[in-house]
């Protein structure tokens, strides 16, 4: 089964992907994968 993570860990990824270079510096600090962190994305657009 998947991890469903929170929608309040989903907004802060997202902003600190706004302040990042790309999808991996941003998804090491929140110790989430790559591809959730390019999902969210495309998710919040």
């Amino acid at each position: 089964m998947t991890k469903s993570y929170s929608n309040d860990l989903r907004q802060r990824g997202i902003e600190y992907l706004d302040e990042e270079s790309g999808y991996i510096e941003a998804s090491q600090p929140f110790k989430i994968s790559v591809s959730a962190m390019g999902m969210w994305n495309r998710k919040m657009a």
